[in-house]
């Protein structure tokens, strides 16, 4: 297994009183447990994310599936009260 190794790093010139460059001076900051952290951080709320989202899933296609059928329960009771306007009507005597 290869393993990564992250850097950060940081360089400052080295200059002589007359401003000469003399060289670099690199300092490297291993941030490889940084990183680890933030893909772990990462993972975690994709993780966190999909199981809270699959309950809410289930819950809306149920509630849809309610809705429709209380839909169609209320149209086709509305078709029995409109069938019965028709002889509410005519037994009016109007």
């Amino acid at each position: 297994m290869v393993r990564s190794i992250f850097y950060r790093y940081v360089t400052t010139p080295v200059k002589t009183e007359n401003g000469k460059r003399l060289g670099v001076v690199l300092l490297l900051q291993d941030v490889t447990k940084f990183k680890q952290i933030d893909q772990l951080k990462s993972d975690f709320v994709m993780t966190a994310s999909h199981e809270l989202r699959t309950p809410l899933t289930g819950m809306a296609m149920s509630i849809n599936l309610l809705l429709e059928t209380a839909q169609q329960n209320y149209r086709n009771q509305n078709r029995n009260y409109y069938k019965l306007l028709p002889k509410m009507y005519s037994g009016c005597g109007v």
